[in-house]
């Protein structure tokens, strides 16, 4: 009974925490959709579609009550093929890491040059080790350390002979959406491969070009970063080939579940048209607005290129006003303000991102942008100080409340 009312008091303590504390971190994010409405779903074994008699036998298992569960799983992947142009879909991968975990195990069969977006480009920092585990030849793509950019004509140059069978983009810390049209135009027989787990929501409401219109094969994608969903993973593929199909029997053979609570909840959220525009909208101009008014406040702010699409990051070097990333991080951290230290991306060093898909949904609008860039400048000069947790949580409040207006 102890051990019970330690657990609950915890739990309560660390729903306190998240709850005042300010989303600034790009990897955080609210889940806008309440589970507990789909709860009797969630332990059910349903699969992706309807079972026929037939399927029933030769998988030598099968349970009942399951076809009309599984036909409403099956209407809501329609939902994400017709948002994305694409032949088919499945969210039964557990993460965005998991989704990259299947595909590579998938791609073994089909070839092992792979062309992926190095760490220092803004790729994920565990895909060389994953690589490194399947045995590909994995090579980086050259990139443009002053543009933030792939160099397109040096990479063609530099691989036309190496001939890849694939191109991962799995760009995780990027100010830029990338148009690699001219590089996938050129390995147009290589299988090319686009997470867009830091741009689904902004692709979504059509601010972004699809990856499938730049000529990418597959898309992958976490749901609970930019997308305000669940923690799942998604893949989509444009079309029904033969990597698919290898996808799909991995799948199944490391899945047993749909998992459909959260298949649910995120279709609900997808479904929300008006609220996607809206929001995507939003995170990006709070971006601009923010990053301006940090950089009025002294910050060194690495910003966007001009005319190029910007992502919702923003890079803080260890410069100036932030001359120890990582103690700014930590006393960030003792405000309530989650953020990410990084080693920045193209050579920069130490800094801090920050995003603004999370603090978003908290209600942060050009009515805040100020109050909270005199935070974070108040924490950079003075440290950490009770006074500027208090002033997180007051602002929090605030926006919590007109939210519910």
């Amino acid at each position: 009974m102890n051990c019970l009312n330690t657990f609950s008091n915890r739990i309560k303590r660390l729903e306190l925490l998240n709850k005042y504390t300010m989303l600034l971190n790009p990897a955080d994010n609210i889940q806008m959709c309440n589970n507990i409405k789909y709860k009797s779903f969630s332990n059910l074994y349903i699969p992706d579609s309807p079972l026929s008699d037939n399927q029933i036998e030769e998988a030598s298992i099968g349970f009942a009550n399951r076809n009309s569960s599984a036909k409403f799983i099956q209407e809501l992947l329609e939902q994400w093929k017709i948002k994305f142009n694409a032949e088919e879909c499945t969210l039964r991968p557990l993460s965005g890491m998991h989704s990259l975990h299947i595909i590579l195990s998938s791609l073994k069969n089909h070839g092992n040059r792979i062309l992926v977006l190095p760490e220092k480009a803004g790729g994920h920092p565990f895909t060389s080790k994953i690589l490194q585990s399947f045995n590909f030849d994995a090579r980086p793509l050259i990139y443009n350390q002053e543009n933030y950019l792939l160099d397109i004509e040096a990479n063609i140059k530099a691989y036309k002979k190496f001939n890849p069978d694939f191109i991962l983009i799995d760009r995780s810390d990027g100010l830029i959406y990338e148009d690699f049209s001219k590089l996938l135009k050129y390995f147009k027989n290589s299988y090319s491969i686009f997470d867009a787990s830091h741009y689904l929501t902004h692709i979504l409401a059509e601010d972004y070009i699809s990856p499938f219109e730049m000529g990418f094969n597959l898309i992958t994608s976490s749901l609970h970063k930019n997308f305000p969903g669940p923690q799942k993973g998604i893949l989509i593929t444009k079309k029904k080939d033969t990597i698919w199909s290898n996808i799909k029997n991995v799948l199944s053979n490391h899945i047993s579940n749909t998992h459909p609570l959260s298949i649910m909840c995120a279709g609900e959220i997808l479904l929300k048209t008006k609220y996607i525009r809206d929001y995507s909208y939003k995170m990006l101009n709070n971006k601009l607005l923010l990053e301006n008014e940090l950089i009025n406040k002294g910050f060194n702010i690495i910003s966007t290129p001009k005319y190029q699409i910007s992502s919702n990051h923003i890079w803080i070097e260890e410069k100036g006003l932030v001359n120890n990333a990582m103690k700014f991080f930590r006393d960030l951290e003792f405000c309530r303000i989650s953020t990410n230290y990084r080693i920045l991306p193209f050579n920069i060093g130490s800094g801090i991102r920050l995003g603004t898909a999370g603090i978003t949904n908290q209600g942060l609008d050009k009515n805040y942008i100020k109050a909270l860039a005199d935070i974070l400048y108040s924490i950079a000069i003075n440290g950490k100080s009770l006074n500027n947790r208090h002033r997180v949580k007051g602002i929090i409040l605030e926006m919590n409340s007109n939210l519910k207006k």
